[in-house]
This record gives C-alpha cells, structure tokens and sequence, in this order.
C-alpha cells in the first residue's frame, strides 16, 4: 500500500528496504514498485479560474472609483486639470475664487464667505495668461458686494487675486 504522503522518490527507498529487510518478496516489491511509478504525481491545488462576471465586475470597480476620484478632485481643486485660464462665469473659477476669500491665512478677509453668485463677467480683453473679471456676490455678513478677481497664468501654475470694491 502506498503512502499518499510521501513523494515517488520516498516511497521507492521506503519499497527497497522492506524487500531487503524481506518483508516484501520479489514479486510484492514489482507489484509495489509498479504502482508507484504509475501512479500520478501528487495533483496540485488547481484554482478555479475567475469568471469573466468577476473579471468585468472588478475592472468596472476600479473604473468607476477612478472617476469617483477625478470627479472629487476637479470639483475641489478644478485648477489641477485646468488646461489654461478659466473663463469668468465658469464653475472652476467661482470655486477658486470661494476658496481664497475663504481661506483665512489671506487675512484680508476674514470671516467673509460668499454665499451666492448675483452675476460674473469679463472686464478686459484678456491675454491667454491673464483673465480680469469683475463679479456681484451675496456674502454672509447679509448685504451684496462687488468683487475684482484676476486669474494669472504663470510657468508653475495658476494664480488668483481677489479684490472687494
């Protein structure tokens, strides 16, 4: 009887010495010895390939939380994926100028948060590294403002400049 145990090699040396030992005669070690290089390898632990409803429900993940990210990216830092200047009255430009009225280490307008865009447009013919536009905003303080804002193109980057009347 064979040892499921055991390799080929193994089981062969473990066959040889009974028959020396004569616990096997000629014809029990031939029988043995015949099984054993007869029989198969060891069968491998066969993975079940993925089905291709998994395959494409995987790839379809990453693709979407791929554009989970850009998308959240684009909407809170729009000036990442800006290829030039943003237009006046665009989502991207509204958001840049939010966030640096917001941001209270410009100090010069602490507390002061737009609240709602009355209207934006261009105030200049403007160069393809400059854009001046002049904005009406509703601001949290209660009461409506005129607000001065330029957006500068230089070679690292983009640049804002926020100015109330």
């Amino acid at each position: 009887m064979t040892n499921p145990h055991l390799s080929a090699t193994d089981e062969l040396e473990r066959l040889a010495a009974l028959h020396r030992s004569g616990a096997l005669n000629d014809a029990e070690f031939a029988t043995q010895k015949a099984k054993v290089l007869n029989s198969p390898a060891a069968p491998a632990v066969e993975r079940k390939p993925k089905s291709r409803f998994r395959r494409v429900l995987k790839w379809t993940g990453v693709a979407v939380a791929g554009f989970l990210v850009f998308a959240y990216v684009n909407a809170e830092y729009p000036e990442l994926f800006l290829s030039g200047l943003p237009k006046c009255d665009s989502p991207e430009a509204r958001k840049m100028v939010e966030r640096t009225v917001e941001d209270e280490s410009v100090g010069l307008y602490r507390g002061r948060r737009i609240v709602q865009w009355l209207g934006s447009q261009a105030t200049e013919d403007s160069s393809p590294n400059l854009v001046r536009c002049r904005g009406r905003v509703s601001l949290n303080a209660g009461g409506e403002s005129y607000l001065k804002y330029v957006f500068q193109k230089k070679d690292d980057g983009i640049y804002i400049s926020v100015k109330f009347d």
